[in-house]
């Protein structure tokens, strides 16, 4: 029974979180609430969840409110509102959104970041495939960081999108492994040379700045560079951060038969981990990938773990042997 309470309590959260961006609409109404509130926390796989909301305790029906944006974003999902249909979406748009509500990004097979080919990589970024990355107390499982400071203090990586992309999503800012930095940087996106994106001084501890899908147009990019700068910014020992670009994915135009190996380097290289990889398409099951590369579903599953066999999505990405 507890395990249904907080379950709903999440769900009235989200209405309670969206209502608020959106009071102007007629259709909302404005309920008083009587709440108790004490430093409750949120813990995700052992490690405390940073929320932009305190969670609350509703006094009249033990209910526990708690931020599912900040909660569905640290375990990898996207959060869309579609205003005119009134719904919050959640990993992704639905496929029978209503025509003229959000643009339907759902439905598009995307691409990591990690397997886009790269054309220059210069700092160079890397992959953390065995820890991930932590932004202000903020885990994230993909993506790629480069390591800066006052005398290495610039870094670019140029991507060869080929103009086989519409748009991105993403997460910026720095995995502060020493929790002592005194330098920031400033993020730059370039499409074929044209500046599509600046950022204010990132900073050591902010909470992470992302690309919403539909934010950056990449369309007719072929060459997509980012740059990074490091700058000081206050008090610290060290000057060395590392700047951290998480959970990005590109949506794919059209569907492709299989991703790009990049350049990438993970700096702790995990023993057994493969080098190939592939787009799950609509229709490929793992037993059919496994046929397909002369592999079994057993060796896959040894590869990836946290697969399940009977849920593959399309556009997720699966490490061959």
């Amino acid at each position: 029974m507890l395990k249904k309470l907080i379950f709903l309590g999440v769900i009235v959260s989200i209405m309670f979180a969206f209502a608020s961006q959106t009071s102007s609409s007629p259709r909302w109404a404005v309920k008083d609430l009587k709440a108790f509130t004490g430093d409750i926390k949120i813990f995700l796989n052992g490690k405390i969840l940073p929320t932009r909301v305190e969670p609350f305790i509703l006094q009249d029906s033990s209910v526990t409110m708690v931020p599912l944006r900040d909660l569905a974003e640290a375990l990898g999902l996207t959060v869309v509102w579609d205003e005119q249909t009134k719904t919050i979406n959640i990993g992704g748009v639905p496929l029978n959104v209503n025509e003229g509500s959000v643009q339907n990004w759902g439905s598009r097979a995307k691409v990591k970041i990690e397997h886009i080919p790269v054309i220059r990589n210069i700092g160079p970024f890397y992959q953390k495939k065995a820890t991930g990355y932590n932004i202000a107390g903020r885990p994230f499982n993909s993506g790629v960081a480069v390591k800066i400071d006052n005398t290495n203090n610039n870094a670019e990586v140029v991507l060869d999108l080929n103009q086989k992309y519409t748009t991105m999503e993403g997460y910026f800012g720095i995995d502060d492994e020493t929790m002592n930095s005194r330098g920031g940087y400033r993020l730059s996106v370039f499409g074929d040379g044209r500046e599509l994106f600046t950022s204010d001084i990132i900073k050591p501890s902010e909470y992470p700045s992302n690309f919403e899908a539909g934010e950056i147009n990449l369309e007719y990019v072929s060459r997509l560079t980012f740059r990074v700068q490091w700058e000081r910014v206050g008090i610290g020992n060290f000057d060395q951060i590392v700047a951290a670009l998480a959970n990005f994915n590109f949506y794919l135009k059209e569907v492709v038969a299989s991703s790009s190996i990049s350049t990438y380097q993970e700096v702790n290289p995990t023993p057994g981990t493969g080098s190939n990889y592939i787009i799950v398409q609509p229709g490929d099951t793992l037993f059919r990938i496994a046929q397909n590369h002369n592999t079994t579903v057993e060796k896959l599953l040894l590869l990836n773990p946290g697969l399940t066999p009977a849920i593959i999505k399309v556009g997720q990405s699966i490490i061959l042997p």
